[in-house]
């Protein structure tokens, strides 16, 4: 879990500024795998102008090069100034892939997501389970040459699930 960065339900909160995450490996969260539950303090998750280039995670089913989930819990997730290129997953999201069970409020401004492909599942980019919705604002950011291999959402897929 997470080649760099992994957070196993600490509840702490990151600031991830100006890094480059090239050519790492994991399960999940092919650079970052960040999981948080029943956390009572409110968690802050910011990854800023960094690079995210060739990263590859291999779970059959919601992989990401950044893997972020919450449940039971509250979250405000930025990404800006972020570029994805070239990351593959054999899942879902060669991105960002948010799994949200609790409050969180999602913030993607002005990232470039190109050339990255989701070998099994959907959302090249981005693939949100139960997180896009009215608390996420995606804006001034490119999608280009992202492909999901199952056809629904090359470069965004949001899942709803019932719970």
């Amino acid at each position: 879990m997470g080649a760099v960065i992994s957070d196993f339900d600490h509840s702490v909160s990151y600031n991830i500024r100006d890094c480059t995450f090239k050519n790492n490996f994991a399960v999940y969260g092919g650079a970052i795998y960040n999981y948080i539950e029943d956390s009572d303090n409110d968690q802050y998750f910011n990854v800023i102008n960094c690079n995210f280039i060739g990263n590859y995670a291999h779970a059959l089913l919601n992989s990401g090069t950044i893997y972020n989930a919450l449940r039971n819990s509250n979250q405000v997730f930025n990404v800006r100034n972020t570029n994805f290129t070239e990351n593959q997953v054999i899942g879902s999201a060669a991105g960002i892939y948010n799994s949200v069970h609790g409050n969180q409020i999602l913030n993607v401004f002005d990232c470039n997501f190109k050339n990255n492909i989701a070998i099994n599942d959907s959302g090249a980019a981005i693939y949100s389970m139960d997180g896009l919705g009215q608390n996420s604002t995606i804006l001034n950011s490119n999608f280009e040459d992202n492909h999901g291999t199952d056809g629904q959402g090359g470069a965004i897929s949001n899942f709803r699930s019932d719970n």
